[in-house]
């Protein structure tokens, strides 16, 4: 995804906090999570991956691009945290948290050179980073089937309800919920990481940025995100 918005590129550097102490701080003070159940679904989440065949992708991100699996990770931590607390099923937390963990996985394609550019990306680098949902699509095709809301989320957590995001330039009802959230937690991660071209923002900063860009994301899901951003000030 490029500032703020569609930050294109993840530093090796990492996240500012992992998936693990996301969890951490946000069950900490739910008041519907718990640790038990998220465990759990982190347990099938998994489980997933590896029935589904999926699992090598995962682990080619990792070995093409840290920083990239990190993100997933934080992402993960973020969804888990936020699908909970508002209420969603365990089954619908796990296949969330599936979507969050395989998102980027289609960067596994794009150059590091890119990834970790510490410049403003050129027309031709940013339509390069552009195709990795397509990619993570075509590459997750090759496995067993998966549930279509997480393709969707997988494939559309560029979107923006006004039509300006990417790759297809869908708009309001076309973008679906676990899409929606999924992209708040995205540009929330994006945001709060240290990359190669910015120091991480505070995650009140990162909140304000998500309530600036208005029509663009479900405003309702944001102001039902700020308690899972209060949690990692």
């Amino acid at each position: 995804m490029a500032a703020p918005a569609e930050d294109p590129h993840v530093s090796s550097s990492g996240p500012r906090f992992g998936g693990d102490e996301v969890l951490r701080r946000c069950l900490s003070g739910a008041a519907i999570a718990s640790v038990t159940e998220i465990e759990e679904a982190n347990a099938k989440l998994f489980q997933d991956i590896r029935r589904t065949g999926v699992a090598d992708w995962v682990e080619s991100v990792r070995r093409h691009h840290d920083g990239t699996f990190q993100h997933c990770m934080l992402v993960n931590g973020l969804v888990a945290a936020f699908v909970d607390r508002l209420g969603f099923s365990r089954r619908d937390v796990a296949r969330a948290m599936l979507a969050a963990t395989l998102h980027d996985i289609g960067k596994a394609k794009i150059p590091v050179e890119i990834l970790d550019s510490p410049l403003k990306l050129t027309p031709e680098e940013f339509a390069i980073v552009q195709r990795h949902p397509t990619a993570a699509i075509e590459m997750l095709a090759e496995g067993d089937p998966l549930d279509p809301a997480v393709l969707d989320a997988i494939e559309h957590h560029h979107e923006f309800l006004d039509g300006s995001g990417y790759p297809h330039g869908l708009s309001g009802p076309q973008v679906l919920d676990l899409t929606r959230l999924l992209t708040i937690s995205d540009i929330f991660a994006a945001l709060s990481e240290r990359r190669s071209y910015k120091p991480p923002m505070a995650p009140a900063a990162a909140f304000r940025v998500l309530e600036d860009m208005g029509p663009k994301l479900d405003q309702a899901l944001v102001k039902a995100f700020r308690p899972i951003s209060e949690m990692l000030a």
